[in-house]
């Protein structure tokens, strides 16, 4: 009688075994790279499906990277591949192709594959530490830019004109040059009968911040200027030329339009030092502001 019992628990042990050997391995994924993407995707894969891990069955192994406006989607165990795709859905469904031998899209286009060094294809996932915010997307090459503008100075006047620029994207920071130029509109006193006309060309620097699906930039700059004003107060033609240093702080908020062009819109504190005068017209007739307040809106071309 025992030895029957102990058959029949060796042959129910030598079953089950066999069973679970012949349950079938569910699709599985294990996915690294950047932060974000590696969530949203991992939440994706898990409502189809595929689980992070296998308990001893194969594993498809990849990570996420991107680069511009794309998703690189590296599979780094064999075969060894790489996709792009625009969107994380995208970028789900190609490992869920990985993952599963009986589900194939012959639509996802296929690039070449890239092969990483052994380092990369070993590499722990990347820490959320060890990475930008998510919320920092920085631009990319080179950006030109131009606006119309309107000033109020502390002298009461009132301006109108316009600067362009260029943006040389080094690391986080964007290098600029600017050059502005304005008129006085409107204002109290002289200004019926005189004109004046401002040049500035300043240098300096961006920092961009992303804020939703649109950037925030903060910059400053800081050059040269020059003003010259006329005026026919005495029946004579009367003017003056004064040179000076100028700085400005200032912020902008860049709304992208397409894939390579943005909106601008802009607020400016520039301040200005006279370090000559040159001319007819009186000290008192040239006076000049020191300081200008000035709203901006215009259009921003380049990698963004």
């Amino acid at each position: 009688m025992a030895f029957w019992i102990h058959a029949v628990a060796v042959g129910g042990t030598l079953l089950a075994t066999s069973v679970a050997r012949a349950t079938p391995c569910a699709p599985s994924a294990h996915v690294t790279g950047d932060p974000e993407l590696v969530t949203v995707v991992g939440e994706l894969l898990v409502r189809h499906g595929i689980l992070n891990e296998g308990d001893g069955c194969p594993v498809v192994r990849a990570r996420l990277e991107r680069r511009g406006v794309v998703i690189a989607v590296v599979r780094v165990s064999e075969p060894i591949e790489e996709r792009l795709v625009s969107e994380a859905v995208t970028a789900a469904t190609v490992i869920e192709s990985w993952s599963r031998s009986d589900f194939q899209d012959p639509l996802l286009e296929l690039h070449e594959p890239v092969m990483p060094s052994p380092s990369t294809a070993t590499a722990p996932t990347i820490s959320q530490s060890a990475t930008p915010p998510a919320s920092y997307v920085p631009p990319r090459g080179v950006q030109a830019f131009g606006a119309m503008e309107t000033s109020f100075a502390d002298d009461r006047t009132i301006w109108a004109g316009g600067v362009v620029g260029v943006c040389i994207q080094l690391g986080r920071t964007c290098a600029t040059a600017r050059a502005r130029f304005a008129t006085v509109v409107d204002g109290p006193g002289m200004w019926r009968e005189a004109e004046r006309h401002a040049a500035d060309v300043l240098f300096g620097g961006d920092v961009p911040f992303g804020l939703g699906a649109t950037k925030v930039s903060f910059g400053f700059g800081a050059g040269m200027g020059t003003v010259n004003t006329g005026s026919r107060a005495s029946g004579m033609a009367e003017g003056s030329e004064t040179f000076g240093l100028r700085a400005d702080a200032h912020v902008a908020w860049i709304i992208r339009l397409g894939h390579r062009l943005s909106f601008d819109l802009s607020a400016t504190l520039d301040v200005a030092q006279v370090t000559d005068v040159e001319g007819t017209l009186t000290p008192s007739a040239i006076a000049e502001p020191r300081m200008y307040g000035r709203l901006g809106a215009g259009l921003r071309l380049g990698g963004l």
